[in-house]
This record gives C-alpha cells, structure tokens and sequence, in this order.
C-alpha cells in the first residue's frame, strides 16, 4: 500500500497496519432485486498468466485477512476464480 502515491502524499491518514480492518460488526444492509430479473452474463476479462498469478496472491492474502470470502451467490462467476468489475448494468437492477 505503501507505494501508492495517494498513501505516500497522505501518510498520516493511512494508518501503517490494516490487518484488523474490516471491523467485525453486525450491519443490517440488503440489496433487494427488482421482481423478475435474472443474472447478468458476461464474459470474464482476460489475463495474462503473470495478471492471473498476481490477481490470485492478493486474493489469498484477503481471504487470509477475511475482508473477502468466498461466493456462494447464484450471481457470482462459475468456476473457481471471480473477479469483480463493472457494475453500472447491476445498478439497472437493483432497488436500495
């Protein structure tokens, strides 16, 4: 994180170990979907085997960190990896 530039201009806002972060807490959130709508497909962006081995390194070290978890959404990606991305047509789809 260090090398960001937004991180080196602002040191003192960035605290220097985030591994407690997320805070645990209960959150009372729900995205509800607009009656009669279905998963989106699309295809998956494409990646270089030096992308895909950099993009599965960090995604371990958040599983570790639990600030992600794994997917059991009928939403989500088949297979073993799911990245995310755009989501403007998500939010055609959604009621907050």
């Amino acid at each position: 994180m260090e090398e960001l530039p937004v991180v080196c201009k602002f040191p003192d806002v960035f605290p220097g170990d985030v591994s407690d972060l997320p805070p645990e807490r209960e959150v009372e959130f729900a995205i509800d979907l607009i009656p009669g709508t279905s998963p989106i497909s699309m295809a998956p962006y494409r990646m270089s085997v030096s992308e895909l081995k950099e993009l599965k390194k960090q995604l371990e070290e958040l599983l570790e960190k639990k600030f992600i978890r794994p997917s059991v959404s009928p939403w989500g990606a088949p297979g073993e990896s799911r990245g995310c991305a755009e989501d403007s047509l998500s939010n055609e789809i959604w009621s907050l």
